[in-house]
């Protein structure tokens, strides 16, 4: 176990190191965003607190951002912890 440990300590440093860890928090974020979607929307980045989601039409928009503290807390839920803290819209041409 004191082996896979210390494994896992080098791992982490050196994902931190090159700078990934940001990136693989990105990624599962709009993966996590992209499960509860309910095909939507779909998560295209993530960055400081920051979601931003591609929706089909205006409508989607408002539709999306009337329900906003809704989808962030239920992102954030299944996430455990609340690292989204605004959703950015783009429509898609």
């Amino acid at each position: 176990k004191a082996r896979r440990s210390k494994k896992q300590v080098l791992i982490k440093k050196q994902v931190n190191k090159k700078g990934l860890s940001q990136a693989a928090q990105s990624s599962y974020v709009c993966y996590v965003a992209n499960q509860i979607s309910d095909n939507r929307y779909k998560a295209i980045s993530f960055k400081n607190g920051v979601l931003e989601i591609q929706v089909k039409n205006n409508y989607e928009a408002m539709i999306i951002q009337a329900q906003q503290k809704e989808t962030i807390n239920k992102i954030n839920n299944q996430l455990n912890r609340k690292i989204i803290t605004r959703v950015k819209y783009k429509v898609q041409n």
